[in-house]
């Protein structure tokens, strides 16, 4: 049953979606839905993944991997194909709908403020970057946060608690990931 829903953007012009590559070659197939980050569908294309029968059980995980950055008017600008959009309108759109997702964004300074983003859309969680990142770093600590969600049984909870998915992250945060979680600057909210 697919859980988790990777939306990522292409790094640079001439390299394909390489998060996805890596992914679907350490996690069980049938956990994963990839698919390009497109600035004029991401909100459907998120609204068909919560959507879906499958998800209506037990948390699920939204990656949303690109480039990003803050505006002026605390916009949240990420890159979605050709052009850009702000995380928080489309965000802000599902409000209500996203109560079962952990939200993992995977890009530069969009965990500035993970509070007010999760305030703003209701979900379950929000992780992300308070910082620079480095994307091999961030794919380290990501697939790391996964198998240790996968081994706490998270996509197997029938019942959407945050208890689960907050205590193993902060487990990480004080132990073999202190380190890297401090240099990546992860911020979570649940």
């Amino acid at each position: 049953m697919q859980k988790i829903l990777l939306l990522e953007s292409n790094w640079l012009p001439q390299e394909s979606r390489l998060l996805a590559d890596v992914y679907q070659r350490v996690l069980p197939a049938d956990l994963m839905q990839t698919q390009a980050l497109m600035a004029d569908s991401c909100q459907q294309v998120l609204l068909d993944f919560i959507r879906h029968p499958a998800r209506q059980r037990g948390p699920h995980l939204i990656i949303l991997s690109a480039h990003a950055q803050y505006g002026d008017k605390r916009e949240c600008w990420f890159r979605g194909g050709d052009s850009r959009f702000d995380l928080n309108v489309v965000l802000k759109a599902l409000r209500g709908q996203l109560k079962r997702s952990i939200l993992l964004l995977d890009a530069c300074f969009v965990g500035q403020d993970v509070q007010r983003l999760q305030q703003n859309c209701g979900a379950l969680g929000v992780i992300g970057f308070a910082g620079p990142i480095n994307w091999t770093a961030s794919s380290i600590f990501n697939m790391a946060l996964l198998r240790q969600w996968q081994a706490a049984g998270l996509w197997q909870m029938q019942r959407c608690s945050p208890r689960r998915p907050e205590k193993v992250i902060q487990i990480m945060q004080q132990q073999v990931y202190k380190v890297m979680m401090q240099q990546l600057q992860v911020n979570f909210t649940f």
